[in-house]
């Protein structure tokens, strides 16, 4: 494994690797943005051809919700980063020696089942890395994300689809072969009762640590495995105290995946096309992307100094405007000559800036912060299930959708989820309390029914005295 010379600098290329993975991610979704107006150049193609070449890329991922809980339990955290990294190579390897757009589909399926297990990261990043850097690493995902975006999107407007397909898979081996330096989690091995591995887990991060504070740190992760050993999916679910939060939560990710980003994401070029802009959709997707990469990197600096929910809120307000005002100009040049056609460009450049580099990687925080972290892997599986099947459906459907009612019901449905998302955020959430390093939000209720707040501090503390009394 990889060595350095801090616990800063090993969870930092943990960040790193992880990250990677992420940066898969978005060239995956991103790869049909510029490759369907290419085929569609060459040959005519019908709204269900293009809806495959586009949802294949997400297909089976939308049905590993299952299969993904049971492997990170059995294989591992870093087991099941391998095996996603491996199935995202071998995809990219087929599709880039594809003759047809069969084999090029399949090619997607198998990377799409990769992607499947992006959800894993949650769980490795939670057991990883300090308290404070968790939702800074969460936040860079989007930062990978959006990279991967703009460097599939250059590799489709400089390459053939096959050059750019062989790049990324390349790009994946070595994601691959860096994953081999990355431990396991230590919360992984008590839970199988490997002890001397997670002692090694542990001094790979903090060399300098004592052994009898890893011994203490152990203790406390074997009584937290063992107070959790009857917890399941459903009994989550059944909890009382979890009812409100999840409803609320589960409202946020379906509107979340409404407001149109993933849509956007594989029909970038497409979508400026049907806005009948007279400006060129491949230049406008190369410049979008670069335009969300750049307020993604912003994202870490902003989450330190303003609260989650206030973000959520003004995210919300601007989408909503912008979308508003492109909305409007639709309904009053819809008929007529477009004078003013860098309005609606103007207003989804902001929209989707908006979208990915503040308000969707917000949410994620929230995820990896609202629940305990028994139950974090239950939590991350139903949000992901969610909406990996939602944006199947919406990928799946943009064709035909807008021959049929045009690009101005895409527009009014990002309005309106957006709307409904600025209304359950105000008056339904409570995130944005910006946890520190030793307090989390819990979501069980005490003595009176109301959510109490735990200060790990003070836990730790008394269970290391319960064990040295012991």
């Amino acid at each position: 494994m990889a060595n350095f010379d801090s616990k800063i600098s090993r969870e930092k290329y943990v960040k790193c690797v992880i990250g990677q993975t992420y940066f898969l991610a978005g060239c995956g979704y991103a790869f049909s943005a510029l490759l369907i107006p290419k085929l569609s150049k060459d040959s005519v193609l019908s709204d269900e051809a293009v809806a495959w070449i586009a949802s294949s890329g997400i297909l089976l991922r939308s049905f590993v919700g299952g299969l993904s809980l049971y492997l990170i339990d059995s294989i591992g955290r870093r087991g099941t980063i391998r095996l996603k990294t491996l199935l995202i190579a071998v995809g990219w390897i087929i599709s880039s020696v594809s003759s047809n757009t069969g084999v090029f589909c399949t090619g997607r399926i198998i990377t799409s089942l990769g992607l499947g297990f992006i959800a894993d990261n949650v769980a490795y990043i939670s057991e990883t890395c300090s308290k404070h850097h968790i939702s800074k690493t969460v936040s860079l995902a989007a930062s990978y994300t959006t990279a991967g975006i703009v460097f599939s999107n250059l590799l489709q407007y400089y390459f053939s689809w096959k050059t750019s397909s062989f790049v990324i898979a390349i790009v994946s081996i070595v994601v691959l072969f860096q994953s081999y330096t990355i431990p396991e989690t230590k919360y992984w091995y008590m839970m199988k009762s490997r002890r001397r591995e997670a002692i090694m887990t542990t001094l790979w991060f903090e060399k300098t640590k004592s052994v009898q504070t890893i011994q203490e740190e152990l203790n406390i992760i074997e009584r937290t495995i063992l107070s959790s050993q009857d917890t399941n999916l459903l009994k989550i679910l059944c909890d009382s105290s979890l009812i409100k939060p999840l409803s609320i939560y589960v409202i946020i990710i379906i509107t979340r995946i409404g407001t149109g980003y993933l849509i956007f994401v594989h029909y970038a070029a497409t979508f400026f096309q049907d806005l009948n802009t007279k400006y060129n959709a491949d230049n406008l997707t190369i410049f979008i992307s670069f335009f969300n990469f750049a307020f993604t990197a912003l994202y870490p600096t902003l989450i330190k100094i303003c609260k989650q929910r206030n973000i959520l809120i003004v995210s919300s307000t601007i989408m909503i405007l912008v979308i508003g005002v492109a909305n409007a100009y639709q309904i009053m040049f819809h008929t007529s000559t477009q004078p003013f056609s860098w309005i609606p460009v103007t207003c989804l450049f902001v929209y989707m800036t908006i979208n990915v580099a503040f308000f969707d990687p917000t949410i994620s925080i929230v995820l990896s912060e609202l629940f305990p972290k028994s139950t974090q892997q239950y939590i991350s599986i139903l949000h992901y299930a969610i909406e990996y099947k939602l944006s199947l459906v919406y990928v799946f459907a943009f064709p035909a959708t807008v021959a049929k009612y045009g690009i101005e019901s895409l527009l009014w449905f990002f309005f309106v989820n957006s709307l409904v998302c600025f209304v359950v955020t105000i008056h339904f959430t409570s995130v944005g309390n910006n946890p520190s390093k030793y307090e989390c939000i819990t979501l069980f209720e005490n003595d009176q029914g109301n959510p109490k707040k735990v200060d790990q501090r003070e836990l730790l503390q008394s269970m290391i005295e319960e064990d040295n009394s012991n």
